[in-house]
């Protein structure tokens, strides 16, 4: 693939003005990758005065596709209960609390932003789940004439029967992709798993981290190049912003500028550019990974970074020199 498809992937054409307006919601899904900066985009969008989320992770599609095993069950009215009640809850709390929005406010502001209410609460827990259900679930940010979106990184993971169908339910969204390194990406996850599970990555041996490396098994959250080449088969290139968790690292205003651009807003507010530059969660906390722990994630990944580079270029093609090197220190 040439350079110039590469950035034709990467960087789709902006969503003409107010295009939202027309089609039925949602207007713009995150759909992963897991680990690679979607959970900075859900609080940054939240704060967008143009902009409609009702929380992180639906998972509607994932959950009705059969070729998906992501863990959720969302046509299950106890599942969905199990889920969600402490989020609904504490956003409850939030909204009828006397003074508890102005303490969110001053202490935690990227958690007081506007969110659903006791009828959402309802449509969510007690609704069966079909595409209706999934549509209405948005209706608040419509009747506000706002632009309403979700994010759910198991859509990665979708069938091409699923990313398909999901493209002619929703003729009019906008997606976007987040990727990151292999390395890094790796490194958060078993820095995460261990942490999980009441232990200290920091005083485990390389063994037992090494046992806890994901593998890019075939349709799972490590399977980059395989559910990349899926969506960029099945979903239409010009709705589909691919982004590195590199861009946000080294500029997050530029990138969040790009990105409502692609969806359909306009700038993001000062206020909110000033907490762009808040940190985007990392599950390493600084953690440097042991080289024995980097040989082994290199090797494992080593087809998947080449595969990224191929397609998608830009930092990918760094991604796969910085795993080469690696790999030629173990051959060594």
């Amino acid at each position: 693939m040439s350079a110039e498809s590469r950035l034709n992937i990467a960087h789709p054409p902006p969503a003409p003005a107010r295009a939202r307006a027309t089609g039925s919601p949602p207007h713009f899904l995150g759909i992963g990758a897991p680990r690679c900066g979607t959970s900075w985009v859900f609080k940054m969008l939240r704060l967008h005065p143009e902009v409609w989320m009702p929380w992180k992770e639906i998972h509607y599609f994932d959950s009705a596709d059969p070729g998906t095993e992501s863990g959720y069950d969302m046509q299950s009215r106890s599942f969905r209960l199990k889920l969600g009640w402490r989020y609904i809850a504490w956003r409850l709390a939030v909204r009828t609390v006397p003074g508890a929005r102005a303490l969110a406010r001053r202490f935690l502001p990227l958690q007081a932003t506007e969110a659903p209410g006791y009828r959402w609460s309802a449509r969510f827990l007690l609704g069966e789940a079909s595409l209706d259900w999934y549509r209405e679930l948005f209706r608040e940010g419509t009747e506000r004439d706002l632009c309403c979106g979700e994010i759910t990184p198991a859509y990665f993971m979708l069938s091409r029967e699923a990313i398909a169908r999901l493209a002619a339910d929703l003729p009019g969204v906008r997606a976007f992709l987040l990727l990151r390194n292999p390395l890094d990406w790796a490194w958060s996850g078993i820095c995460k798993d261990a942490r999980d599970a009441g232990l200290d990555p920091a005083a485990m041996s390389d063994a037992d981290l090494i046992a806890r490396c994901p593998a890019p098994e075939r349709r799972g959250r490590a399977d980059f190049a395989g559910n990349l080449g899926r969506w960029l088969e099945q979903f239409p290139r010009e709705r589909l912003l691919i982004g590195f968790h590199d861009e946000i690292e080294a500029d997050p205003v530029e990138f969040l500028g790009r990105l409502c651009a692609h969806i359909g807003v306009g700038a993001m507010p000062d206020r909110v550019r000033e907490l762009a530059a808040q940190r985007v969660n990392s599950s390493a906390r600084d953690l440097p990974m042991p080289g024995a722990v980097e040989r082994h994630v290199a090797a494992r990944f080593a087809e998947q970074a080449e595969i990224m580079a191929r397609i998608a270029g830009g930092p990918a093609l760094q991604w796969l020199d910085q795993i080469r090197n690696v790999t030629r220190v173990k051959h060594a």
